[in-house]
């Protein structure tokens, strides 16, 4: 905490530092950039995509601190279950792009939690990313950087991250929602084209082959299906 706040001398309205997690592994913003201050997006170069959807470093709200003067009406949507942290630093950058990561500091994530929101079967991935693709869009045009494929990357990641849910968590989803939600996944052809690769390398051959079957065919209705079968025998 002393060398976060120590960073704040600097002309950075956001600090961001490193992460380990319980479920092992450190991500460190360092990997991707020098320590130091970037003055805007920009700055960050090939490093802001890894920052944003790989690590999730950006996306989080806990390893960093931000200058308050800097967060001004900027606030949490509570009408957002998932994802509002997502938004609000996306919206605090637009505010300020100044970001100082700071080297061999680190938040530890407990990350193995059974009440963990990611690890929860949930149907509303799709719609928050759609709350939060146009305020990065807008981030980014205000940085002088084409959105088009960052739009991409994060409509390609919420898609995958909703059919692992789907397909990996129990809940209480009925066949038309889940049918719903892999019918939308399945639409985007990006999505499909990934989990055909997944799909292909999966370790658990047998029990894959259904999902195999269903995303290339396009058969939501199978995947729907299926993973509620599974549930209830597994």
């Amino acid at each position: 905490l002393w060398a976060a706040l120590d960073a704040l001398t600097t002309d950075a309205d956001m600090i961001l530092f490193g992460l380990t997690r319980e479920s092992g592994g450190a991500v460190k913003p360092t990997d991707y950039l020098p320590a130091g201050f970037c003055p805007d997006l920009q700055a960050l170069g090939s490093a802001l995509s890894p920052l944003l959807f790989d690590t999730g470093l950006l996306a989080a709200p806990y390893p960093k601190l931000f200058r308050r003067a800097a967060i001004g009406a900027v606030r949490f949507d509570a009408r957002l279950a998932i994802n509002e942290d997502v938004l609000f630093n996306i919206q605090f950058l637009q505010n300020t792009s100044a970001i100082y990561c700071l080297d061999g500091v680190y938040y530890k994530q407990y990350d193995t939690e059974a009440g963990s929101l990611s690890r929860r079967l949930r149907g509303d991935l799709l719609d928050a990313e759609r709350v939060t693709r146009p305020a990065l869009a807008d981030l980014l045009r205000q940085n002088g950087i084409d959105p088009a494929p960052y739009e991409a990357a994060s409509r390609l990641r919420a898609c995958l991250n909703q059919y692992g849910l789907l397909t990996g968590c129990k809940g209480t989803l009925s066949y038309a929602e889940r049918r719903a939600l892999f019918a939308e996944i399945l639409a985007d052809p990006a999505a499909r084209k990934a989990l055909r690769e997944r799909l292909r390398n999966d370790p658990n051959r047998l029990l894959a082959v259904p999902y195999r079957i269903g995303v290339a065919c396009n058969w939501p209705g199978l995947l729907a299906g299926y993973t509620m079968a599974k549930q209830r025998l597994l």
